[in-house]
């Protein structure tokens, strides 16, 4: 029987970076397949404005939100409630009580962070207190490594989990690295608040403006009470950026993906973030990203390597990174094909399902050791479905001594996929697996091997890692389509040669 999972998330409206992360789990067939899932909607905000401010009837939602709550924990006697908590203000004592009433009850609780800010209301005495009863036998799961600093003060590390954000892929062919733009076009794609950075890449581009550069710099996103569609037009003609920056309005679907498809360059130097899914987006469309030393950013846009990251605030330095990429053309297109490598091995909304559940099954088990869940067996899987049962794997096992073994395919797939594999010393399986290095190699029928040789890579995940890694390189080496068909080639050249 799968174990009951009660989320209390954020779903939209409105859309938020929290908002879309609950809906993708709402709506995932693996998650849904893994537990016996249940939702509660946690949002009262109905838009962007609303969220942080008081009235009376979210008081009386929030009232009967409790009443929910509670009734469906009595109802469903739930393994583990999930909940995606605020780490601040007003919102954060609304949250403060919904986990002490879930711990009344007994419950098993894991908050997921998608926002950050208890550092900043640490040293008052009140939050302090309350933080501290909050975290009380709590399992959190966070966005990336550099966020546990702002709840180091109240969590032991050995409590925290690592889930970083993923997206569905909205590509039907692998997007192109090269633009045919007469002169650079860069996109910012968010709503226009000064936090995101608007005013700053502004300057920056002043900058560069004044140095002769041409250019066209699209923002893309919604009005503010802070830069509503006037304001921002005012902004620019102060700079003479007139025709340079261009305020684009919201755009969803198609009208969005050609901003991303015709941009050479994207930008978003937020100085308030966790781990803004825009990033992401940019990265499947093969740009090079330059972003901010900002929350969990610097795990996704690797300096130097997928795009640059600037220093918060910082106009002269955000224009220089802008500047090397108008210049070099070969590097922003190396920079392009590492972010989309990245964005493919580790952002996907496949890869954080997989990392989704096993922190829920952590979680469940209450953490500590090594846990599997049991055996099960899902029958014939083709495609999309085969896949995701792939993407969800930390180890691919297949302890085969089947006579007419040769060279199974299945191990190429796992490969293909960035997975561990233990196999043995059948057919041709000891030239597909480096024996230490892609995985093991065990002796035929030999079922304690085989278990020595799984608890050391679930007691070892970054070998486990590092194995599908190699893995992965030796497939993209040895083992596709397009290396076969030059191996045959090859041979039957020779053959009739001869």
């Amino acid at each position: 029987m799968k174990p009951i999972i009660l989320l209390i998330l954020h779903l939209p409206p409105p859309i938020h970076g929290a908002a879309m992360m609950g809906k993708y789990i709402h709506d995932s067939q693996l998650i849904n397949e893994s537990f016996n899932c249940h939702y509660i909607n946690l949002t009262t905000a109905t838009n962007l404005t609303d969220i942080g401010k008081m009235s009376i009837r979210k008081l009386i939602q929030f009232i009967q939100l409790l009443h929910t709550i509670c009734k469906e924990v009595k109802r469903l006697k739930p393994q583990l409630v999930y909940i995606t908590p605020n780490a601040k203000g007003g919102a954060f004592y609304k949250d403060f009580i919904i986990v002490q009433m879930l711990k009344t009850m007994g419950c098993q609780i894991v908050a997921h962070y998608h926002n950050k800010g208890v550092s900043t209301r640490q040293d008052h005495w009140l939050d302090d207190k309350l933080y501290r009863l909050f975290f009380k036998r709590l399992k959190v799961i966070l966005l990336a490594e550099a966020l546990y600093a702002d709840i180091k003060k109240y969590v032991k590390r050995e409590d925290v989990m690592f889930c970083p954000n993923g997206i569905p892929e909205t590509l039907n062919k692998e997007s192109t690295a090269e633009r045919n733009n007469k002169v650079p076009h860069l996109l910012f794609l968010s709503n226009l608040l000064e936090s995101k950075g608007v005013l700053v890449l502004l300057d920056a581009l002043k900058l560069l403006s004044d140095k002769g550069y041409s250019f066209v710099c699209d923002f893309v996103g919604g009005e503010t009470t802070e830069i509503d569609a006037a304001r921002f037009k005012r902004e620019v003609e102060q700079r003479g950026l007139n025709k340079l920056a261009i305020y684009d309005g919201k755009k969803f679907g198609e009208e969005k993906k050609q901003y991303f498809e015709q941009a050479d360059i994207f930008v978003l130097p937020t100085h308030n973030e966790c781990f803004p899914l825009v990033n992401l987006e940019a990265m499947e469309y093969k740009l090079p990203v330059i972003s901010t030393n900002e929350g969990g950013i610097p795990d996704v846009v690797k300096d130097g390597k997928t795009g640059f990251i600037c220093e918060k605030k910082d106009a002269d330095l955000l224009a220089h990174c802008i500047e090397q990429l108008f210049t070099d053309k070969e590097l922003r297109l190396k920079m392009g094909e590492e972010g989309y490598k990245a964005f493919k091995q580790h952002f996907t909304l496949q890869a954080f399902e997989s990392t989704f559940i096993s922190c829920v099954n952590k979680c469940k088990h209450g953490g500590g050791g090594v846990k599997i869940n049991l055996p099960f067996y899902h029958g014939k899987r083709f495609g999309t479905d085969k896949e995701a049962f792939f993407s969800q794997a930390d180890i691919f096992v297949f302890p085969t001594y089947y006579h007419n073994e040769c060279f199974p395919l299945v191990l190429l797939e796992a490969m293909q996929q960035g997975i561990a594999c233990i196999s043995t010393n059948e057919g041709g399986i000891p030239s597909i697996i480096e024996e230490g290095k892609t995985g093991y190699i065990i002796e035929k029928k030999n079922a304690s091997a085989l278990a020595d040789k799984i608890e050391l890579l679930l007691n070892n995940p970054s070998l486990c890692q590092k194995m599908g890694e190699n893995g992965q390189k030796k497939f993209l080496a040895e083992f596709t389509i397009e290396r076969f068909e030059n191996r045959m080639k090859t041979l039957l050249e020779k053959l009739v040669t001869n």
